[in-house]
């Protein structure tokens, strides 16, 4: 019995190493509000629109009913995406033009690198590396290029997200990559 108490305590305690880790620098509002909200606006996007939309990246994974940690559905749904479901959520977010639905199209697609292949039933548990930007910076740029040229794509056919055109992704990439290393 004493072995399947150490191992039980040895569990817990990875968990909750894990949990500490991954919150303190994972795609979080790192990525999810601070990252949205400077790529938002370097798309053309309202300053007012941009943070809306970075709240609802964020919020993916504050919301009970979207976090990861609500269940097997929600880590399907939103965290641990198949090329069908963001695709879904690309359609969604291109005709609805709100910033809630665009916010979490954003967030699958970010996960959707940092998350590649891994599945929804486990999730990368107990790694929490997957969701470190820096751990990865090539994958976190492609990742960041990527959402600077949907959110440019948004601001096209959402015209009420912005008037001023977005910039080139050359001015603002060693920004973008600068923040990721930190």
């Amino acid at each position: 019995m004493r072995g399947i108490e150490q191992l039980s305590l040895g569990l817990i305690l990875a968990m909750q190493l894990t949990l500490l880790a991954s919150n303190s620098t994972s795609y979080e509002e790192n990525v999810h509000y601070e990252l949205t909200r400077f790529l938002a606006v370097s798309a053309g996007l309202e300053e007012d629109v941009a943070i809306e939309i970075a709240r609802a990246d964020q919020g993916t994974d504050d919301d009970p009913t979207t976090s990861p940690w609500s269940g097997y559905k929600a880590r399907e749904m939103y965290h641990f995406v198949t090329a069908k479901r963001l695709s879904e959520l690309r359609v969604e977010a291109l005709s609805s033009c709100d910033t809630k639905t665009v916010g979490q199209f954003l967030h699958a697609s970010e996960d959707s690198f940092a998350h590649e292949n891994y599945g929804p039933l486990i999730g990368h548990f107990p790694d929490p590396t997957p969701d470190w930007a820096f751990w990865n910076l090539p994958k976190a740029m492609s990742m960041a290029k990527s959402k600077f040229f949907e959110l440019a794509e948004l601001e096209k056919t959402c015209q009420h997200f912005g008037k001023v055109g977005p910039k080139k992704w050359d001015e603002i990439a060693e920004t973008v990559r600068k923040f990721l290393e930190l």
